[in-house]
C-alpha cells in the first residue's frame, strides 16, 4: 500500500517546480544570424536551383512572377516578407 506524502514533501516539490519553470522562462532565446539558419542564403548556385525548382513545380499555377494564374498570388500571401524568414 502506498504511503501518503507530508505536505513538507509537496512544499518543496511544488517549490522546486516553480523555479524550475521561472528559471527556463526567464532564459532569452540563443541569438542566432540567419545565414547560420540558412545554408543557401547568398549562394548562387542555390537561387539558381530554387528558380529552376519553382519554374517546374510551381509557375504552371503561380506564374513566373508569383503573382497567380490558376493558383493565388504568392506575393499577396508572403507580402514583403523576407528571404530568411521565408
Amino acid at each position: 500500500m502506498a504511503r501518503a506524502r507530508s505536505p513538507v514533501h509537496l512544499l518543496v516539490f511544488f517549490a522546486s517546480l516553480t523555479a524550475a519553470v521561472s528559471l527556463t522562462a526567464a532564459q532569452e532565446p540563443p541569438k542566432v544570424s540567419p545565414a547560420r539558419n540558412n545554408p543557401h542564403l547568398g549562394n548562387k548556385e542555390s537561387i539558381r536551383s530554387g528558380l529552376a525548382l519553382y519554374r517546374v513545380r510551381c509557375a504552371d499555377c503561380h506564374g513566373l512572377d508569383a503573382k497567380g494564374y490558376r493558383g493565388p498570388d504568392l506575393t499577396a500571401i508572403l507580402g514583403d516578407m523576407p528571404d530568411e524568414k521565408l
